[in-house]
């Protein structure tokens, strides 16, 4: 598991990082934004497939609170 891996790929897709994302998500919906940057092509998919948009950047990912 290197530095990056915040679910231990033993334990991944068990719904862990979706979750994570999910509190995050929950923890911060009194902001206007919430952003953050994929460290890999890979994690590109998996944030899109996780309500979050693709904006000008290299890997940068943005949802919109309502």
């Amino acid at each position: 598991m290197d530095v990056l891996t915040c679910v231990n790929p033993e334990y991944q897709g068990q719904g862990i990082g979706k979750n994570l994302l999910q509190r995050i998500k929950e923890k911060y919906k009194n902001y206007l934004y919430i952003i953050l940057i994929a460290e890999s092509v890979a994690l590109v998919k998996y944030y899109s497939q996780n309500g979050f948009e693709y904006v000008d950047g290299r890997y940068v990912f943005v949802v919109q609170n309502e």
